[in-house]
Formats: structure tokens, C-alpha cells, sequence
């Protein structure tokens, strides 16, 4: 039920909710480090936090994490176990809470996050676009395109963009 910006909730007294899975889209092959974001939605504090994790609905890896989370706040959390991606292609990864404070989380249906990760055989490299917009309007505008140069000779992985307009 909501009415106006109030929302009204039943809420339990433990409850860990799943926000986020911090994994990157695409991976090499190699480790990939699980890590996620989990709130509190319950009205105890969290002191303690069991979450999984599967990919391709294979091998469960579990962790308890210990912690201080009051309701409403959050909690970083990386796993010590890594995934060994080994094989190229998409896999399916989920990431569960299992337990908080020592018992069966009391709301299931924030628990779990799925996401897919493309594994390739390498990462290709990344890069920055810096664009860089003067015109004839702008007195100091030439030091704009000594700093992107500069910019550029710092840092090889920045693509350049110099866009001069004319004043209409």
C-alpha cells in the first residue's frame, strides 16, 4: 500500500536483502572475484550474514560474513573464494543470503540476484574518450586542448576529441 512518498511495509525481525552483485559484464579467464551489496530490511540488527554463491547452477560456495548493520543500512561483502572461469562464454552467476543472525532469513523474495558474466579468452584494452568543446566565443579555450594533450601524453588508454564550434 502506498500513500503519497510513505510506503508501508510488514517487516521481520531478520532480514537481509540483496541489492547488488558487483561483478564486472565480461571477464578473462582466470579468478573472478564475487562481491555484493546487502542492506538491512529487518528490524534486528545484522550482526552476522551467510551468503552463496553458484555459477551455471553448479558448486554452491558459501561464506558467513561478521558484521554491524543497522536497519535500513548497508554492507559491502567479497568473497574469499574465488570463481575459476576457466571455460569462454556466457555463465549464469547467482548470489544468495542464506542465514542472518545465525537463522533462516525471514523474507525470501530479496535474497537472491542473478546476473550473466561473458567469460573471453582476454580482456581487449579500455578507453577513455575525453572531449574537449571550444569555440570562437571562448578566450581561454586554447589551454583546453594543452591540457587533453597533456592528458593524452600521460595516459595512452585516452582517446582525444577536440570539437571547435563557431560562434553563430
Amino acid at each position: 500500500l502506498r500513500v503519497d512518498d510513505i510506503e508501508v511495509v510488514n517487516t521481520v525481525p531478520n532480514d537481509g536483502a540483496l541489492a547488488n552483485i558487483n561483478v564486472a559484464q565480461y571477464a578473462a579467464i582466470g579468478p573472478v572475484t564475487i562481491k555484493g551489496y546487502l542492506t538491512n530490511a529487518g528490524y534486528n540488527s545484522i550482526t552476522s550474514v551467510e551468503t552463496n554463491w553458484s555459477v551455471d547452477n553448479g558448486t554452491v560456495t558459501t561464506q558467513t560474513f561478521n558484521c554491524n548493520i543497522a536497519t535500513f543500512a548497508g554492507y559491502n561483502f567479497t568473497h574469499s573464494d574465488k570463481w575459476s572461469a576457466l571455460t569462454p562464454g556466457k555463465h549464469a552467476l547467482k548470489v544468495w543470503i542464506s542465514k542472518v543472525n545465525g537463522v533462516v532469513d525471514g523474507n525470501h523474495i530479496n535474497d537472491t540476484l542473478e546476473t550473466i558474466v561473458t567469460v573471453t579468452s582476454s580482456n581487449p584494452p579500455r578507453h577513455a574518450m575525453i572531449e574537449e568543446f571550444t569555440g570562437t566565443w571562448c578566450g581561454w579555450c586554447p589551454r583546453g586542448g594543452l591540457v587533453l594533450e597533456e592528458a593524452i601524453k600521460n595516459n595512452p588508454g585516452i582517446i582525444g576529441v577536440a570539437i571547435h564550434a563557431i560562434a553563430a
